[in-house]
């Protein structure tokens, strides 16, 4: 099982990884970094510049470049987020479903209210 985003974020055997290709003319390999989520990784969402992840558990991780600064990463900031953060805003809720767009992001948790 695996899911993978145009951000660089790849899901493999339940394991999350993310990969740099800075410079892909002079090299067109990448390195893969295993990000230590120590859950089971339930869905992956993501945009150009920003992935969600959520966990077995209902926990939202977070992260990316919100470029735009739209406020889509959901962590009442917009700048750089190289590694998952989670989202310490919605800790008291249970995330179900994510879907992002280019500008915007929702969530719906266990008790189907829209965050």
């Amino acid at each position: 099982k695996y899911s993978i985003s145009n951000t660089g974020t790849l899901i493999y055997m339940d394991k999350l990884y993310r990969w740099d290709n800075i410079n892909r003319e002079k090299s067109p390999s990448i390195t893969l970094y295993e990000i230590n989520i120590q859950t089971k990784i339930k869905q992956l969402a993501c945009n150009n510049e920003i992935a969600h992840i959520i966990t077995e558990e209902g926990l939202l991780y977070s992260w990316g470049e919100d470029s735009k600064e739209l406020g889509i990463l959901g962590l009442g900031y917009t700048y750089k987020v190289t590694e998952p953060v989670i989202n310490s805003n919605l800790l008291n809720k249970r995330i179900i479903n994510i879907a992002v767009s280019e500008k915007h992001c929702c969530c719906i948790d266990s008790s189907i209210i829209l965050t």
